[in-house]
């Protein structure tokens, strides 16, 4: 508190003794309750004006938290030139009431600890913690400029940051995953076109590998131009419907729902796509259906083609699988941002783990090893969509398109974690120098966390899928 503050509360001390019938004598302990009903002002303000500040969505907070948390670590000021900063210092982070650190205070404080324990770091990068310099960028098969891989800053080093808890997966629809996918396979064919590429234990040519996609990518193509809505959908409208209609009284915002949708279930049964119940009449728009038939088999053949070829490099040491170029993409957008690496991730920060995205570095080929065996796709329905024409009178958006998702699910994120701490203490166990020596930068770089401590539950982590349309390719970006 600034002297300037102190000397108004005790003018207001002695302004409130002179107004009292009796007097008031200016004891230590009156003194203490002056002040602290004046911090309990002052930080109600400062809540109060921070809580309009941008942005407002949690997960953009928790960066700048992370920021503030890692320049209060290096002992340095707050960052300049945005007010979210000095809000991410204050009320963002603790709670002005209890004193007690917010939700995305407690994880920002986690994953600062995260970083300290990994040994990255140190405490001049934490004291360079910003948002600046980190900006859309052009990727490298063209395009408009597309959010990059790097959150924040810590110094030069660039940092991917994750939220406990469940993060949202971003999701692009079929075309928009095909061209990235395209993109990452001639990218790894283009990597080794001086090593072997192996199918199991024989080796293969790269035409084989390129013609096996092609047929993926237009089969996703193809599918993804269908018009179709997902089975829940109609039956949600109906449901609100009823919902809407059964209240007394509607806002004028409720009236304005009630209205869509029930021009929304009125088209629906006009043109015979549902019933009134909200059941669909015809199967070749049910979403459903078709992810049971054509979207598991996509789903099927992209998942073969990735985790079918590996690579033996020239003095017979493995290289990077397409599967492990997948991944390393996903986490850290290397290729994408080729010709802008300020927008390439080297580092990914969670309240939970930290982990390495430096090839070369120790611990960057474990990274890649845990998240190889974590990482599925998931073909999922992306809602919103206009279900046809507005000729056709079906400019409405109930639709659904393939959408493509790359999650890790913190059960099998957890089991990847515990077998690599085995597989480091079973190889120590036998003897072996090597993997002795870096058994405990294993432990503590690559897991982040003892092997008790990884027992506890690991929140989940979805690992951006590949969105060109809402994020732009999102696997190559955060």
């Amino acid at each position: 508190m600034k002297k300037r503050d102190l000397d108004k509360i005790i003018d207001e001390a002695f302004e409130r003794q002179q107004k009292a019938e009796v007097e008031v004598k200016l004891t230590p302990a009156f003194l203490g309750e002056m002040i602290e009903e004046a911090v309990e002002q002052v930080m109600g303000e400062q809540k109060s004006q921070c809580d309009s500040v941008k942005p407002t969505d949690a997960s953009m907070r928790f960066e700048y938290v992370v920021i503030e948390a890692a320049r209060k670590q290096a002992g340095v000021a707050p960052a300049t030139g945005d007010p979210a900063y000095a809000c991410a210092r204050g009320s963002w982070h603790t709670d002005p009431q209890t004193g007690e650190p917010t939700k995305i205070g407690a994880m920002a404080d986690l994953a600062i600890q995260q970083a300290i324990e990994s040994g990255y770091l140190k405490d001049s990068d934490f004291a360079g913690a910003t948002m600046a310099g980190v900006s859309k960028s052009k990727p490298a098969w063209g395009g408009a400029a597309i959010e990059p891989k790097t959150d924040v800053m810590f110094g030069k080093r660039r940092i991917s940051l994750k939220m406990s808890g469940a993060v949202q997966a971003a999701s692009s629809e079929a075309k928009g995953t095909a061209e990235v996918l395209d993109f990452i396979v001639s990218q790894w064919l283009e990597e080794n076109a001086q090593n072997t590429v192996l199918n199991g234990a024989s080796g293969v040519a790269e035409g084989e590998i390129a013609e096996l996609f092609a047929e993926i990518k237009n089969d996703m193509i193809e599918h993804g131009k269908a018009k179709l809505m997902a089975s829940s959908r109609p039956k949600q409208i109906v449901s609100k419907i009823e919902k809407l209609e059964a209240q007394e009284q509607l806002s004028a915002k409720e009236q304005k729902q009630l209205e869509k949708y029930k021009n929304y279930r009125d088209t629906l049964i006009a043109k015979e796509f549902i019933d009134a119940s909200g059941a669909i009449l015809k199967e070749e728009f049910n979403y459903d259906t078709w992810q049971q038939t054509f979207g598991e088999r996509l789903r099927q053949n992209i998942e073969k083609l990735f985790n079918t070829y590996t690579v033996q490099t020239a003095d017979g040491s493995p290289g990077l699988s397409l599967k492990s170029t997948l991944v390393d993409e996903l986490l850290s957008g290397r290729r994408a941002f080729a010709n802008s690496p300020q927008a390439s991730a080297e580092y990914l920060a969670s309240p939970d783990h930290f982990f390495t995205l430096v090839p070369g570095e120790p611990g960057y080929e474990q990274t890649i090893e845990v998240f190889s065996k974590v990482v599925k796709l998931r073909v999922a329905p992306k809602g919103g969509r206009n279900l046809g024409s507005s000729k056709e009178g079906l400019n409405i958006a109930v639709g659904s398109k393939p959408s493509f998702r790359y999650d890790i699910l913190p059960d099998d994120l957890e089991k990847a974690l515990g077998e690599v701490a085995s597989q480091v203490a079973a190889a120590a166990e036998e003897g072996d120098d090597a993997a002795m020596a870096s058994s405990e930068d294993k432990m503590e770089q690559i897991i982040g966390q003892s092997v008790d401590a990884m027992q506890e539950k690991v929140t989940k982590m979805v690992e951006d899928s590949l969105d060109v349309e809402a994020t732009a390719a999102s696997m190559l970006q955060k």
